[in-house]
């Protein structure tokens, strides 16, 4: 679940849910919701509109190993949109698709290509999705020791966005992850720049922590846009489910280790008889 304050009282809202089944892949549900302050119109009605963006969308994941023998994964997204723009309402179907390749361990490239679809119609015009193709690589930095105390990988990626209504962005971005804090707490930081999609200089720098205290998470992320835009924050909330094991296995362990230990008793006085 994610919080977005924006500029200008702009409110984003993220929600999902994800569930892994066995054997066939990932299945997930999301809710997305763009809020933005009514827009006042002195001029010819005098009075305020609304305005917003509303999506839900399904998600399904799978590797491809077993198919492929590489160890290659998809997914794809299939989002019902909804805008609404004063008087006027339009919605659309898009879909995102996407793709992943460990190259080596520590080595991945992926793509995805988003808001493929229909078009929002409005009243006497429509309006295309922004379709946006990403592709990028990472790369993991693994510490046998921790590095500076603390630190034991460091996660580094590299991305390149193509959208077909303005010019090409790239991202850059690391993030320190640490597990030797506390017991069952593990904390990151992150800190990524982008090149702008007009200009050659760095607009944008991004920072972001988190922490996860066994199956519970908040991360945190800040940005500047710039002064027309402003700062954005972002706060995210993570819980993971984890089904508890089963009275039988745990009996069964039980007996299994009690047998072991007999037959080890066993062949103890053996060995003394035979002495």
């Amino acid at each position: 679940m994610t919080y977005a304050l924006w500029a200008f009282d702009i409110t984003y809202n993220y929600a999902v849910v994800s569930y892994i089944i066995s054997g066939i892949g990932t299945v997930g549900l999301s809710l997305k919701m763009l809020n933005l302050p009514p827009i006042e119109d002195k001029y010819y009605y005098n009075q305020s509109f609304d305005n917003g963006d509303f999506s839900i969308a399904g998600s399904f994941g799978l590797s491809l190993k077993k198919y492929t023998g590489l160890p290659l994964y998809s997914g794809i997204n299939i989002k019902y949109i909804s805008e609404k723009l004063a008087d006027e309402t339009a919605s659309g179907v898009g879909f995102d698709i996407g793709g992943l390749y460990k190259i080596k361990e520590k080595i991945r490239a992926g793509f995805s290509l988003k808001n493929l679809g229909t078009k929002l119609k409005y009243t006497g015009y429509e309006n295309s999705l922004p379709m946006t193709l990403s592709v990028g690589g990472a790369y993991i930095f693994n510490f046998s020791k921790p590095l500076i105390s603390y630190i034991d990988k460091i996660n580094t990626g590299l991305s390149i966005d193509i959208p077909n209504d303005s010019s090409v962005g790239v991202r850059l971005g690391g993030e320190f992850i640490s597990g030797r804090l506390a017991k069952g707490l593990t904390a990151a930081f992150r800190l990524g720049v982008s090149l702008p999609k007009e200009g050659g200089f760095l607009s944008y720098i991004n920072m972001g922590a988190g922490i996860v205290y066994n199956n519970f998470g908040v991360d945190i992320a800040y940005n500047n846009a710039g002064e027309d835009i402003g700062t954005l924050l972002r706060v995210s909330l993570v819980w993971k489910y984890k089904p508890g094991v089963k009275k039988e296995a745990k009996t069964e362990k039980k007996a299994g280790g009690e047998e072991s230990s007999l037959e080890e008793m066993k062949k103890k006085l053996e060995i003394l008889q035979g002495e």
